[in-house]
């Protein structure tokens, strides 16, 4: 080893005495690449689920619609929650009745108590009872208004404005609570999704930087590369998401 470090020190300083040309060669760490294949979602997208089951009494929207915010996509039947309604309102009233019944007898009490003809412990109770009213009265009130928002959710409505990429339902069909009826998408801010494996995923991390090439040759960069924190176990890959893209579209 000495031995070439001589020749070496040797064949450089007749370089030099020459007036060669020297290059020193410095050693430099060579990033690895990996490529993949993505698709482009966007950042906000919906799963539109019912919230109430009944049966579908129309769909306002088809896929490829664009939206507003509040515009009706599907109407649910509301027969049987309208009937609840009704049935607290009655029960509202009914309370009331017996309220103004207590509040009577309270006065009524009190101004026997004053003339010395009751005890004050029928004032008492008489108080208690109109009080237990008032609370019942109140309870009903707000079954009243559980039940109207109830059946408010019969009609599903966009909740921001975007386009619908699919819908999963037709008229006549049953609507049940936290199944997909349609997907919604706000265009504009968009993502690369890409699945990669989990042998490549430290390096990825580690590079913690990305380009996409969105046409032949042209490459795009990304602002940021964001691994899911779960791996899918049947491909032993990790979802990818390249976020950031351009604004000036792809």
């Amino acid at each position: 080893m000495r031995f070439l470090v001589s020749v070496l020190v040797l064949m450089l300083n007749q370089a030099m005495a020459l007036d060669l040309p020297v290059h020193i060669l410095v050693p430099q760490t060579l990033t690895q690449n990996y490529a993949t294949d993505g698709f482009v979602q966007a950042m906000r997208q919906s799963q539109i689920a019912a919230q109430l089951p009944g049966r579908v009494l129309e769909v306002a929207v088809k896929a490829g619609d664009h939206v507003v915010a509040g515009q009706l996509l599907i109407r649910i039947d509301d027969r049987e929650q309208s009937q609840g309604v009704a049935g607290q309102q009655a029960q509202v009233l009914a309370a009331q009745a017996q309220l103004a019944n207590a509040e009577a007898q309270l006065k009524r009490t009190r101004e026997l108590v004053a003339k010395k003809f009751m005890s004050p412990a029928a004032l008492d109770q008489a108080d208690a009872g109109t009080r237990a009213a008032r609370a019942q009265v109140e309870a009903l009130k707000a079954g009243v208004g559980a039940a109207t928002v109830s059946r408010a959710y019969a009609r599903i409505v966009a909740p921001y404005a975007g386009v619908v990429s699919a819908v999963n339902v037709e008229q006549g069909d049953m609507a049940t609570p936290g199944i997909p009826l349609m997907t919604l998408y706000a265009p504009g801010d968009l993502r690369v999704v890409a699945q990669v494996p989990q042998a490549r995923l430290e390096a990825v991390r580690a590079q913690g930087k990305a380009q996409i090439e969105v046409s032949s040759g042209r490459w795009r960069a990304v602002g940021t590369v964001k691994p899911m924190p779960a791996a899918d176990a049947a491909t032993q890959s990790t979802e990818v998401r390249l976020e950031g893209l351009p604004q000036d579209g792809l």
